[in-house]
């Protein structure tokens, strides 16, 4: 995941622009880990017995997962108003 690096271009630095496809599969993503949280108990103990945050999303990145913080509460988002739209 290339998230907020740059690209150094001669005397010039410009930031990475992802494209709409790389911005769907982030969000693709975080939505698939949000639902294997959801669905997968024993997936769901181990994410949340690592404390400390590297190592989570080294863990998360280990298991083919490609997302960023802010695609994460996206998801989170989508997926709380599912629960609230069928309850």
């Amino acid at each position: 995941m290339r998230g907020v690096s740059t690209i150094f271009s001669g005397e010039s630095i410009r930031p990475f622009q992802l494209t709409e496809s790389e911005v769907k599969m982030n969000t693709d993503s975080a939505q698939l880990f949000v639902q294997k949280m959801r669905e997968d108990k024993g997936f769901r103990v181990t994410v949340q017995k690592i404390s400390d945050r590297i190592e989570l999303w080294a863990y998360i990145e280990n298991k083919g997962y490609a997302f960023n913080e802010c695609d994460l509460v996206k998801a989170m988002a989508a997926c709380m108003a599912e629960l609230e739209a069928a309850g």
